[in-house]
């Protein structure tokens, strides 16, 4: 709870910390002095993600399992340091569920829900090797199935009903740490609720811990600002 808690606070932390900087940044262009007064920026960028998921409803006797979500993004910078981010996702939670009645103790049952996600963030770019984002997340379920695997027998994939899985809505917070050239090593945690009755028993409640790659493919709008006379002009 203190977790969903955080998160539910960090984009206006984010905010806050940008208007901040912008002050000092303003300081420093008035009295010519401070870093980076001529550096380049890239205003806009596209990128491409893949992660391993581990991920689970809410739910007791379930057993998370490794999945995988890959999706593009495009962030927009409105200064060198804080931007937004908004894409697209395939993103697979997977988990087994876990048997009390020794009767079945032999079968192994899996769900599996595939959920098109669309994630919109915050970001702060925190010099050029580490950054800093928040936001939420729409996800919403394109297929899901139960596979049961009894003891020596075929395994069996039943899908679930329409509408056992809705509609969901979350937040996420992630960290990006740069590797080498244009990729970095990503990290997120993401949770979320359906807003829509469901059929069943199923929650629809889900959180996931991610981790894996972005690769940036292009940038467009160099920008650079520069000093001429009294005053400043930024350069495109």
């Amino acid at each position: 709870m203190r977790l969903k808690k955080f998160i539910s606070a960090l984009p206006l932390f984010l905010v806050l910390t940008t208007v901040n900087a912008q002050d000092r940044s303003m300081l420093l262009q008035q009295y010519r002095r401070g870093p980076a007064l001529n550096a380049y920026f890239k205003k806009v960028h596209f990128e491409l993600e893949a992660y391993t998921v581990l991920g689970k409803i809410q739910a007791f006797k379930i057993k998370p399992k490794m999945d995988y979500a890959f999706g593009a993004r495009v962030q927009y910078r409105f200064v060198k340091t804080f931007g937004v981010t908004a894409g697209i996702n395939v993103l697979n939670i997977q988990y087994k569920n876990e048997f009390e009645n020794d009767s079945i103790d032999r079968i192994s049952s899996i769900d599996r829900i595939r959920y098109l996600a669309f994630p919109v963030s915050l970001r702060m770019l925190m010099g050029d090797f580490f950054n800093i984002e928040a936001g939420g997340h729409l996800n919403y379920p394109i297929s899901a199935y139960n596979t049961t695997f009894p003891e020596n027998e075929p395994s069996i994939k039943i899908p679930y009903e329409e509408g056992t899985y809705r509609t969901s809505l979350g937040m996420f917070v992630g960290i990006q740490i740069k590797v080498f050239g244009p990729i970095n090593l990503a990290v997120q945690y993401r949770f979320a609720k359906r807003f829509k009755e469901t059929i069943g028993t199923k929650s629809n409640n889900t959180a996931a811990l991610m981790m894996g790659i972005q690769y940036f493919i292009t940038a467009l709008n160099k920008t650079k600002t520069t000093q001429k006379g009294l005053g400043f002009k930024k350069r495109r």
